[in-house]
């Protein structure tokens, strides 16, 4: 008699035909349509063997160039840590002289690109508050007693001068000529594309903080004329209206370059589907339409 076989085998299974067992896993990468190749296993380097022992017996030196480990790595990353230390504490005099010693330093041969990080916009907040003063904030009238008895100092407000704003508009400019939007580059790299909407905002801040000075100038002027008996409340109040009037007009005078200079840029691809001129542009709209 032939002996029985408990678990009788099936001659066409793929896995007795080609011999293999199911308790061991199927190869990798493209099996069954191409053959398994075994990945020689990378032998390490002399210097990686010796550097595992322990205690290690050579340590691998780095890179001369090795932006992290060179002393002019160092160098750099102190000087950006003082840069963002000196912009906290508003000390733009120091935090611009950073500044300059970081667009001065070489690492291998090669000076650091602003455009990594943020730095670009970096710049031209220094050359915006160059010569940025401090004045008091007017306090209202119901707010003086209680200002009065508190021992507080009296609040401060930073104010921009046209020549800061001119200086970090020409800077914006120098940077969108210097790199201008190539079709093929990468969506992460930072050119003209990128730069313009941020020219074109603190154009339109430039113009929007000096309507407010004149405004502030205005209102605190008026303040000060409620107490004067000799003058009028009526002939105030003309002045006051005609003043306004004028405060606008400046204002709307100093928007057309503007308009004009970003519907231009609108004209020309790729600039025309950006969605940050665009909405800009709409915001600008709104704007003018209700002053």
């Amino acid at each position: 008699d032939e002996p029985r076989v408990p678990h009788p085998v099936h001659k066409k299974d793929p896995y007795y035909i080609a011999g293999w067992s199911r308790e061991v896993p199927l190869p990798g990468a493209n099996f069954p349509h191409a053959a398994h190749l075994e990945l020689a296993a990378q032998r390490p380097s002399v210097e990686d063997e010796l550097a595992r022992l322990n205690p290690p017996i050579y340590v691998p030196k780095k890179r001369p160039d090795d932006p992290i480990g060179s002393v002019r790595g160092r160098h750099l990353n102190n000087l950006t840590a003082i840069l963002h230390t000196c912009m906290l504490n508003q000390d733009w005099g120091r935090a611009s002289r950073a500044w300059g010693l970081i667009l001065r330093t070489e690492i291998a041969g090669f000076a650091p690109d602003i455009r990594q990080h943020g730095r670009w916009m970096i710049g031209a907040e220094l050359l915006m508050r160059r010569d940025q003063t401090l004045e008091p904030v007017q306090i209202s009238t119901g707010d003086q007693g209680s200002e009065l008895d508190d021992s507080r100092p009296q609040p401060m407000a930073p104010v921009l001068s046209d020549e800061g704003f001119h200086l970090a508009r020409e800077y914006y400019e120098r940077m969108c000529l210097q790199y201008p939007h190539i079709p093929r580059a990468r969506h992460s790299s930072v050119n003209a594309y990128a730069i313009y909407p941020a020219l074109f905002n603190i154009w339109l801040y430039e113009i929007q903080h000096r309507s407010k000075r004149a405004r502030q100038k205005l209102a605190d002027s008026h303040e000060a004329a409620e107490y004067d008996e000799a003058g009028s409340a009526r002939s105030n109040e003309f002045d006051q209206r005609r003043s306004l009037r004028l405060i606008r007009m400046r204002e709307l005078s100093d928007t057309k370059p503007l308009v004009k200079r970003l519907d231009d840029l609108l004209l020309n691809p790729p600039y025309d589907t950006c969605p940050e001129l665009l909405e800009l542009r709409g915001m600008i709209s709104l704007w003018l339409a209700n002053m």
